[in-house]
């Protein structure tokens, strides 16, 4: 019995250092989501400058992961084209698409890469 109990102690050692992992890194994505869900936010109310802070602050945090990087440009590019930043907004979905190209937001980059490129 004695042994069984040593075993637990052993296996609840090892697990302290998972969890406490685990939470860590909970707390990051969560960090990470409060500047992405301002920016869209901002992005709703039509306040461009606004949304592209916060993204900034979505990148600083931590290493976003790869489906927030693609999330983050194109955010990014349609503040720019909230800015009438045609140019600005065309380079940031073009590297969206390049860069995440399986992406949802790369199949919405192509959509408006239509609408804002119609000769091409």
């Amino acid at each position: 019995m004695h042994v069984a109990q040593g075993h637990g102690k052993k296996m609840y050692g090892r697990m302290v250092p998972v969890a406490a992992a685990l939470v860590v890194c909970a707390a990051c994505v969560m960090a990470q989501n409060g500047p992405l869900s301002r920016a869209q936010r901002a992005l709703e109310e039509g306040d461009y400058k606004e949304a592209l802070t916060h993204l900034l602050a979505a990148e600083r945090y931590t290493e976003p992961t790869q489906d927030q990087k693609a999330e983050i440009i194109f955010l990014r590019a349609r503040s720019y084209e909230g800015l009438k930043d045609s140019p600005e907004a065309i380079r940031l979905y073009r590297h969206l698409i390049s860069t995440f190209p399986d992406s949802s937001y790369a199949s919405a980059a192509r959509e408006k890469l239509k609408k804002l490129e119609p000769d091409k």
